[in-house]
């Protein structure tokens, strides 16, 4: 009865919000939801792997944060993304309770108080490994799109310094 509308819902989902999250970073955030363990990962960790869309974007080159502002930019760059993925019931923060015992406190990194980020229901799991090949699909296809772009935009640059280089002689 549940699958009947979960699964259309999170299908729905999976295509992006425009403005709020891509398909790839659904992908992305879901995929690496269900392959931890008890479907939680550490909100940090969460916002980490969403900002690596958006900060990768912003810079050349590695797109490693070595620096202490780095890494911050990295974190609030998935702010955005993360608390959309919330709104639209995509993900959920779950703070620990001793009254839970699906997930165990070593699950909790950092203070105990530390919320962790789950699927929004119990059903979520199972309907997000039913579409996993899905999920796969969308993010390769993203990472693809995303690869062609930037060719796109280095070979731009490259015919507008030739072309600067021109007229500068």
């Amino acid at each position: 009865m549940y699958l009947n509308t979960e699964l259309p819902r999170l299908e729905k989902l999976a295509l992006g919000v425009d403005v709020v999250y891509t398909a790839a970073q659904f992908a992305d955030a879901t995929l690496f939801m269900i392959s931890s363990q008890h479907f939680a990962v550490p909100q940090g960790a969460m916002l980490e792997l969403l900002g690596r869309h958006d900060y990768a974007l912003d810079i050349q080159g590695d797109n490693t944060p070595s620096t202490p502002s780095q890494q911050h930019q990295l974190l609030s760059a998935g702010q955005k993304t993360f608390e959309g993925l919330v709104k639209y019931n995509v993900l959920r923060l779950r703070p620990y309770s001793d009254w839970a015992l699906d997930i165990p406190l070593q699950a909790y990194s950092g203070p105990p108080k530390l919320a962790l980020v789950t699927p929004p229901s119990a059903l979520a799991p199972y309907c997000l490994k039913l579409m996993k090949p899905d999920l796969l699909l969308l993010r390769d296809m993203e990472t693809q799109l995303s690869a062609e772009r930037l060719l796109l935009l280095l070979a731009a640059r490259a015919k507008d310094s030739y072309v600067m280089g021109k007229l500068h002689k």
